[in-house]
């Protein structure tokens, strides 16, 4: 189940009509102001995990009943069944070189609990992928399910994304010692180099990838 961020503003509003809930009083339970809750209705405010969590208890319902239409009542029996975590879908990662571009919510993807591997729902994301320098591993249009490096370890060959002056890429991580590697799997793209002198002015900051997640 995907549902646009479009989809779930429809839904807190029908949710909140059905509720007899005026928008104030959401506002005051969540403490907002009524114009903030009137623009997250109108699908103009990003909604992450936390604040999706706490609509759904201010309204009485569990997130699979905000994130389903009414005719999707087998949606939330499995999510009833099964331990899932609703977890943003950004765009997008360039599997090619450092590029610049700000990442934008599309997207929530219910996720098994079990892939987040111990770390905190709010430090994990999915990330949609652009270009083709880790394919056959990871293809443009893959979904990656990425990590706060500081949550969990960074080992030699596992894949990131690197985020550097706020440009990022995602390759698989080498630590050689006096400078990083971030090596593609595509031939066609030669490794990034960044020497650890230059971390003292241009911090990089990781993020590893705990699952990819490609449609057919």
């Amino acid at each position: 189940m995907e549902i646009s961020k479009e989809g779930i503003a429809r839904r807190i509003k029908e949710i909140r009509k059905k509720k007899g809930i005026s928008q104030l009083e959401l506002a005051n339970k969540l403490g907002f102001s009524q114009a903030y809750i009137a623009m997250i209705e109108k699908g103009k405010r990003d909604i992450d995990t936390e604040l999706l969590n706490k609509i759904a208890q201010a309204l009485g319902v569990s997130v699979a009943e905000l994130l389903s239409s009414p005719e999707e009542k087998k949606t939330i029996e499995v999510e009833k069944r099964t331990d899932l975590v609703i977890l943003p879908v950004y765009s997008g990662v360039p599997a090619s070189g450092f590029e610049g571009g700000d990442v934008e919510l599309i997207d929530y993807l219910p996720t098994p609990r079990e892939m987040l591997q111990g770390i905190p729902e709010n430090r994990v994301a999915w990330v949609k992928v652009l270009g083709d320098s880790m394919e056959p591993k990871v293809k443009k249009g893959d979904m990656i399910l990425v990590a706060d490096g500081s949550y969990v370890s960074i080992k030699n060959g596992d894949l990131v994304v690197a985020v550097m002056d706020g440009e990022k890429t995602l390759k698989r991580f080498y630590d050689k010692g006096d400078f990083i590697l971030l090596q593609p799997e595509n031939e066609r793209y030669e490794p990034l180099i960044i020497r650890k002198e230059e971390l003292k002015e241009k911090p990089l900051y990781l993020y590893k990838v705990l699952g990819v997640f490609r449609r057919y």
